[in-house]
């Protein structure tokens, strides 16, 4: 037996033993804890560079759907002004065509005072017509007179 076993106490040698072997155990444990710290490090820096990735490709995106929206509104802005200016352009014209309708209409066209001359030429029409009617009457009545005489003349 070893010295010092029979008293119940641990060689030197197995003390270092012990302690090298208590020693292996937890440098191993800070290893495993550094390389998983650094796992966890690589996983986070992965994730990191994915996630710059998507907003750098959503930047992009966006900006390219900003430059379309930007040169339609523009394209648009010039078909609207265009549509504008020949609108402008023909509203122009049509009123120039009314202001010509309406000289000519003025030159052309009856007057007042001939709107007069025609009314008063109107009532004496009616006047005349209406002698005219009685006239007939008259003439009608003497013929139907006349009539009946022939007709009792013969009977």
């Amino acid at each position: 037996m070893p010295a010092g076993a029979e008293t119940g106490m641990m060689s030197t040698e197995a003390m270092v033993v012990a302690g090298l072997g208590i020693l292996g155990f937890i440098g191993n444990g800070f290893m495993f804890a550094i390389k998983m710290t650094r796992a966890f490090d690589a996983e986070r820096l992965d994730r990191e560079k994915a996630l710059n990735l998507a907003v750098t490709s959503r930047s992009v995106e966006i900006e390219k759907l900003q430059r379309e929206w930007d040169d339609s509104q523009e394209s648009q802005n010039r078909v609207l002004g265009e549509m504008g200016h020949a609108l402008r352009a023909a509203i122009e014209g049509i009123e120039k065509q009314m202001h010509r309708n309406e000289l000519w209409n003025r030159d052309n066209y009856v007057r007042k005072e001939e709107i007069a001359s025609i009314r008063s030429d109107i009532k004496g029409l009616d006047l005349d017509v209406r002698k005219q009617f009685d006239a007939l009457k008259t003439d009608f009545k003497q013929y139907i007179n006349d009539l009946k005489e022939d007709l009792k003349g013969r009977h």
